[in-house]
């Protein structure tokens, strides 16, 4: 299961951003919210060429090319 997940979202965010949807990380930084600032230090590097959202905000979204995920 854990690999069906990663090929189609992308990699586990850090856990101090899991959870937390990307359109909302600009206010826990202007709020200096430490926990927000070093998940994102910590982000896995970007992968692959397409995105797909993840409606749970647990994973990056970042997959790679379907041929290689199949």
């Amino acid at each position: 299961m854990a690999l069906e997940d990663l090929a189609a979202k992308g990699p586990l965010k850090p856990e101090g951003i899991r959870g937390l949807d990307e359109v909302g990380y600009d206010e826990y930084l202007k709020g200096e919210d430490i926990t927000v600032t070093d998940g994102l230090k910590m982000m896995p590097p970007k992968v692959g060429t397409r995105f797909v959202k993840d409606d749970n905000h647990y994973r990056t979204g970042w997959i790679l090319d379907e041929g290689i995920t199949k």
